[in-house]
């Protein structure tokens, strides 16, 4: 086939073109806004003051995130807050990351709910305070940035979602 026969059948099927791939972004658009539902991300950063200066950081930073995702804090958090969540199913809901080898890390909370979210990261927080000085040989921990109830959800994103479905679907 040579270049006009394409053109040819590109323009019998422009309806097909023009109308699939807004289909697709409006199916993309409605599963975003009624089906999947909202999750929310509340953070914290903190500061780890640690009594010496050398490779060993690294290592308990590792600790401190596994301690933040273990039974012993999750539990607590659960306990004082009074939320209906195992302690596996808010260890989910957390994630831990470091900053950059640095001693900051930040606690990530994500939820259905934005204040509980921020309620949970907080609550992290204050249980973690008094639990890893007994556990890890760190000086203290400093709070760096508080957590803050989020105006938007993080997931889904409808828009990026329904213009990558669009491009995607004009290209197939």
């Amino acid at each position: 086939m040579e270049l006009r026969d394409y053109l040819n059948v590109l323009v019998k099927r422009l309806w097909a073109v023009i109308v699939i791939p807004l289909l697709a972004a409006a199916f993309t658009a409605a599963v975003n806004i009624y089906v999947i539902e909202p999750i929310y991300v509340s953070s914290n950063t903190l500061y780890i003051r640690m009594p010496y200066d050398d490779f060993l950081d690294s290592q308990v930073i590792k600790n401190c995130r596994e301690l933040i995702k273990s039974k012993l804090v999750t539990k607590e958090v659960i306990d004082r807050l009074d939320i209906g969540l195992t302690p596996e199913e808010l260890a989910e809901k957390i994630t831990v990351s470091p900053i950059n080898d640095t001693q900051f890390v930040r606690i990530e909370v994500a939820d259905k709910d934005g204040e509980r979210a921020k309620m949970i990261a907080d609550e992290i927080n204050v249980v973690l305070q008094y639990k890893i000085r007994d556990l890890i040989d760190i000086e203290g921990i400093i709070v760096v940035d508080k957590a803050e109830i989020p105006s938007a959800p993080d997931f889904p994103k409808p828009y990026s979602n329904m213009a990558a479905v669009y491009f995607a679907a004009l290209l197939l």
